[in-house]
């Protein structure tokens, strides 16, 4: 019987391809990397220069914020699973 990539048993661990992991992991982090520098330099702009400080701009800091709370929570875990080429096994849940 194959092995499930779900299963618990640590020796069923396949091992990792580095040649598709390191290309895709400096991807994903520079992706990362630029996402949390280009919302942080959005945030400090209208929160620096006085005359951006406008409510629609405030609805930008608003998306700014939400983007980098996705940046540093959601992303790096996502990434963290696509270059060991691993799932979340919906099923267990």
């Amino acid at each position: 019987m194959p092995k499930s990539r779900f299963s618990r048993d640590p020796r069923a661990a396949v091992p990792l391809d580095l040649s598709r992991a390191v290309p895709v992991g400096m991807v994903l982090a520079s992706f990362i990397a630029f996402a949390i520098a280009g919302n942080i330099l959005v945030i400090l702009s209208v929160v620096c220069n006085r005359h951006l400080r406008s409510p629609t701009n405030y609805f930008i800091i608003n998306l700014a914020i939400a983007d980098l709370l996705l940046s540093t929570t959601v992303l790096p875990v996502s990434a963290t699973l696509e270059v060991s080429d691993r799932s979340i096994p919906i099923h267990s849940l």
